[in-house]
Parts: C-alpha cells; sequence; structure tokens
C-alpha cells in the first residue's frame, strides 16, 4: 500500500517552526476505481514468469492471473496477451488450455469495449480525449 501514498506536507502546529520531513504525513493519492489498479510492472512479471515456469506451475500462475483487472491500456502495454497465447500453443495439459482460452476470450472482449468506449470519446471530445 505504501506505493499509492505520497509525502505530503502536514499541519503545521502553532509555534513548532521547522519540522522535519520525517514527521510528515502519508497521504493516498487519489485513486478512480480501486479495484482496478494494477502495476504494470507486476502483470509483466507475471508475464516472464508464464515463459519460464514448468508445466505444473502454471495452474497456479493462471489462477494469480485471472484474479487480476485486465484492461485495455494494461493489454497495450505489458503484452500480457501475446504471452498467453504463447502459452496457450506450447502446453500440453488441457486444462491449461482450455483456461486460458477462457483468459483470452475474456480479454477480447474487454480490449473491445474499450476501443468502443476510446472510439466514443473521441467522436465527442476530439482527439485529445483519446485516452
Amino acid at each position: 500500500m505504501d506505493r499509492f501514498l505520497t509525502r505530503t506536507a502536514g499541519p503545521t502546529q502553532a509555534g513548532v517552526e521547522g519540522q522535519s520531513k520525517s514527521n510528515s504525513r502519508m497521504r493516498q493519492t487519489r485513486i478512480e476505481h480501486g479495484y482496478k489498479v494494477e502495476i504494470v510492472e507486476e502483470i509483466i512479471q507475471l508475464a516472464q514468469v508464464m515463459d519460464q515456469s514448468e508445466e505444473k506451475e502454471l495452474p497456479l500462475l493462471l489462477q494469480e492471473l485471472d484474479k487480476r483487472f485486465i484492461s485495455l491500456e494494461l493489454l497495450e502495454q505489458t503484452d500480457i496477451g501475446k504471452a498467453l497465447v504463447r502459452l496457450y500453443r506450447r502446453t500440453t495439459s488441457d486444462e491449461v488450455r482450455e483456461r486460458a482460452k477462457q483468459m483470452l476470450r475474456k480479454w477480447k472482449r474487454t480490449a473491445l469495449d474499450g476501443l468502443r468506449r476510446r472510439h466514443k470519446r473521441v467522436e465527442t471530445f476530439g482527439r485529445n480525449m483519446a485516452y
């Protein structure tokens, strides 16, 4: 949770001057949709682990990845979809293949919905509001 907190200067107390920064108060930054907050580095790391992991570890990795909210922006930034397609093609386990296929379908729907919303914003507000 510390990565979502920023240091801010706390209110100055009457008569206290030179308050040190170590005593400054932690304040959470504004997060529009907290359940959608994902760290790009974590997704990239999961993709790298998926590429290098053995067959028996894949169901747990897919379960961990399925818990996360993958938006259109994350799909574009991390190429996690490409990593999942590589996994789908190389695995021999039917269970892993089926789960990867379901996740790819879900992400494709998410991406298409995101593209529709982006297109509508561009039509409404102009090209400056693409993202």
